[in-house]
């Protein structure tokens, strides 16, 4: 036996000198020994394991026509849909408010039908109100007020907040109530666009105050006069024809100056990031994960880990990590509880101070006839459902178009277009007339809709101005800001809710843009660095599975050069190598990296001994040439347990420690935010989209630590069908 070890040594020689010659001495050596199989007992083609696994191994370099066609048919359908939703919504609000413009004040001069209609209006336009804001208080309530990660902003914060809450909802009730029933509503459509004035005047003074280029402060300041220009050529026209009483003129600025101040990007900002210490919380969401076994495509049996995953968070003295977007939760049950009352409150007092509104009125208004569009109350009914279906539907359809990296075509485009085809539609006589039911009630048909072209010599060159400083102001920036895939809402949105009477005015002011949201420009620079370590734990795997590693790894290698993220790929070989003489299941995985990596001859790593082994590391060929990006490393570390602990385990630990404590350290352009570890199984097979969900989970929830992806199972017969089971109950009752 000793003569025999010494031949075999002897002909191994020693591995950091002639690994090449070791590996091929070694093969032949063994390949003596075993047994050859009968030919007539193997196969010569791929089990059906083998052929389900190589079905998707095919790396498409660029996207498929097929899902190109289908992003862009998506994007338009969703864009339409949402266009739709919002001209749907401001046409039904205007529907509503239209009838207490009739006759002057329908509440003092008029009785009868006449009468209990104006107070049906008034309760519906106050419902339209108030539902928005109770549904978010409630949504908030649900989700938030009992999670001590969400903890409660400070006393100042909820002053601020409290105080921003009344000025809007006293703005939206006198705009409601006041400057919505304007007749000849598409005056009304270029007033809504006024209280883009506030955001433009103050973006554009702090801009002046940066250090930021000059043209800036000059776009907003132009974007300023278009829209004052507008609004005020829309007044003259209103003034000009006695669309509204004199006395009555100063609802539309006051309301405007409400509005604009409430919905400032810049002070919802200041209320909603973190400016000083806040309380701490504990939170354990990491999905641990356990061993898993051959996967399919989707899966992969693998687990991601942030070195400090929590990227917009701070850290405290006593070492606890908190978040800065941890009460804005809190806030929205503030801000909607705050508006919800005073809305109330507001409305109440408005009617009755300047219409002589009394409780018989209120008591009138709930005489609701649903489904009769016969009476003027049905009509009223029916505007009111479409009003609260579109505004639900298009929040709804604006987050999901964000959240799927549709933004340009399917949020930022339907918005800008929302108040042109808003004013075409209720300018032009016979489209607006059929919309209003012209033929059977014409008063309320003529309120509402304009008479050939009259004023259409200031309406177009004001619905020009506004149109144009809308984009400059704020369109610009919606339209180029970009997200991450599946964002969280309250990333996407300062205040997430819904408006029912200006819903394209609410989303492009309460959308986090790269102008006023430094998280955004600083999450993409994080993307850019982020750097994934894949660590592998190996022992005695067959050859089959240790190609199926290799191959997910030449997988990893080629996708990489079409993304910005940089990875590293670590095999930790338990007893890898014992003194100086390599294993034969090392030599079996070594044999198949030149012919799985395309690295070439084996000799060509880089060989470097350490205290636990010896280290082999090769720079991974770009498939697509010198030059596509940074090359991967791959790097095998063999073990030797005479040296080290062996066993799984202590191989994650000594990869846990070998990169958090030196590879990380080492490396200026990574740090703590920006590194993170995939373990994997040696017989597990994952594909780059894998790897993109398990990175996108970690980069758009700051709060958690660890993901797990799903594990199944390949196979067939019965044991496969109990595997499947088994698989499944582990993640959806263990895992999740």
């Amino acid at each position: 036996m000793s003569s025999q070890a010494e031949m075999q040594e002897k002909t191994m020689g020693s591995a950091s000198n002639s690994l090449g010659d070791t590996i091929t001495s070694t093969t032949s050596f063994t390949r003596t020994t075993v047994p050859k199989m009968r030919s007539q007992l193997s196969a010569s083609g791929l089990s059906k394991i083998e052929r389900h696994i190589h079905q998707s191994d095919i790396v498409l370099e660029n996207p498929s026509k097929y899902v190109v066609v289908t992003k862009w048919v998506a994007t338009i359908i969703f864009g339409v849909l949402l266009l739709v939703c919002l001209v749907s919504s401001k046409l039904s609000a205007i529907g509503i408010a239209a009838k207490l413009s009739e006759t002057g004040n329908c509440f003092t001069n008029q009785n009868g039908e006449n009468s209990k209609d104006c107070s049906t209006s008034f309760i519906l336009l106050l419902l339209l109100l108030v539902i928005p804001n109770v549904l978010t208080c409630l949504r908030f309530t649900w989700n938030s007020l009992y999670r001590k990660d969400r903890k409660w902003p400070s006393k100042l914060k909820i002053f601020y907040c409290v105080c921003l809450s009344l000025i809007e909802s006293f703005g939206m009730c006198l705009f409601a109530f006041k400057v919505l029933k304007i007749n000849k509503s598409a005056t009304v459509v270029l007033l809504m666009d006024g209280v883009f004035i506030g955001h433009s005047i103050v973006t554009g003074f702090i801009n002046s105050r940066s250090r930021n280029g000059q043209s800036q402060p000059i776009k907003f300041a132009v974007s300023t006069i278009m829209i004052v220009a507008g609004c005020v050529l829309t007044i003259f026209v209103i003034a000009d024809r006695k669309l509204m009483e004199t006395k009555d003129s100063w609802h539309i600025f006051v309301s405007i100056l409400c509005l604009s101040t409430a919905w400032l990007p810049w002070v919802r900002k200041k209320i909603v990031s973190v400016d000083q210490p806040i309380a701490a919380f504990h939170t354990e969401r990491a999905y641990q994960a356990t061993e898993s076994r051959s996967s399919d495509e989707q899966s992969q049996g693998s687990s991601m880990y942030g070195g400090s995953s929590l990227t917009s968070s701070q850290q405290t003295d006593d070492g606890i990590i908190e978040s800065k977007e941890k009460y804005t939760h809190k806030l929205m049950i503030i801000s909607s509880g705050t508006k919800t009352i005073s809305t109330f409150l507001f409305a109440f007092l408005i009617q009755s101070m300047f219409d002589g509104w009394s409780v018989k009125e209120w008591s009138e208004g709930w005489d609701l006839r649903l489904g009769d569009l016969e009476t003027t109350n049905g009509r009223q009914t029916y505007f009111f459902m479409i009003n609260i279906i579109t505004s639900i539907l298009g929040y709804a359809v604006g987050l999901y178009v964000l959240r799927t990296q549709m933004g340009k075509g399917g949020f930022a485009v339907p918005l800008l277009l929302s108040t042109p085809v808003t004013f075409g539609m209720l300018y032009i006589n016979d489209l607006c007339s059929g919309l209003y039911f012209g033929k059977t009630d014409i008063e309320y048909s003529n309120n509402i809709c304009h008479n050939g072209t009259e004023n259409l010599e200031f309406l177009l060159p004001a619905l020009l101005l506004v149109c144009i400083g809308q984009c400059l102001s704020t369109g610009y920036y919606v339209y180029k800001s970009s997200t991450i895939v599946l964002q969280k809402e309250v990333k996407l949105f300062w205040m997430p809710m819904y408006n029912s009477f200006l819903p394209d005015q609410w989303m492009l002011l309460d959308r986090r843009t790269q102008l006023m949201d430094d998280t955004q420009e600083q999450q993409e620079e994080q993307i850019k660095k982020t750097k994934v370590y894949i660590c592998t734990t190996m022992y005695r795997e067959t050859r089959d599975e240790m190609k199926q590693l290799l191959e997910s790894i030449s997988l990893i290698n080629a996708a990489k050069q079409y993304g910005t993220r940089h990875f590293e790929s670590h095999i930790i070989f338990d007893g890898g190598i014992k003194g100086n003489v390599i294993g034969d299941k090392a030599l079996q995985l070594l044999s198949l990296v030149p012919e799985v990596l395309k690295t070439g001859d084996v000799d060509t790593c880089t060989k470097a001994d350490f205290p636990y082994g010896l280290r082999l590391s090769w720079r991974l060929p770009a498939s697509k040439g010198e030059g596509c990006g940074q090359p991967m490393t791959f790097v095998i570390h063999l073990k030797d347990n005479r040296k080290v602990k062996n066993k799984k385990r202590w191989s994650q630990i000594m990869y846990m420690s070998y990169i958090l404590d030196f590879l990380v350290k080492e490396d200026a352009k990574v740090d703590d935010e920006t590194a993170f570890i995939l373990t994997t199984d040696a017989d597990v097979k994952f594909t780059p989209d894998s790897v993109e969900a398990l990175l996108d989970l970690m980069t758009r929830d700051t709060s958690v630590g660890a993901v797990c992806a799903r594990t199944h199972p390949l196979g067939e017969g019965p044991l496969y069908w109990y595997q499947q089971f088994e698989y499944a109950i582990g993640h959806w009752f263990q895992k999740v």
